[in-house]
């Protein structure tokens, strides 16, 4: 799934909770939140938490001002294989 928004050569990839949850059917965003960690834990993805002001600007630093969540960089560990959609 991840690999669907990765790009080829820093295989990192920013979707929102929202966009993976509806990727893999789910009915909340929340819900992916159990596979990242499962997928973190297994050291086959890292996860860098991005945070957001009212102007929409992001940081990787939570603030006064960045304190709103937003779309986390997600980057593969190791060997990613890519399968074909269909």
């Amino acid at each position: 799934m991840m690999t669907k928004y990765a790009d080829s050569h820093t295989r990192e990839a920013w979707p929102s909770r929202a966009t993976l949850a509806q990727g893999l059917g789910l009915s909340r965003p929340a819900s992916v939140d159990q596979y990242v960690k499962e997928l973190e834990a297994a050291g086959l993805i890292k996860v860098q938490a991005r945070w957001k002001d009212r102007d929409g600007n992001h940081s990787f630093e939570k603030s006064a001002t960045h304190k709103e969540r937003g779309s986390s960089l997600y980057s593969a560990q190791g060997v990613v294989r890519q399968t074909a959609q269909g």
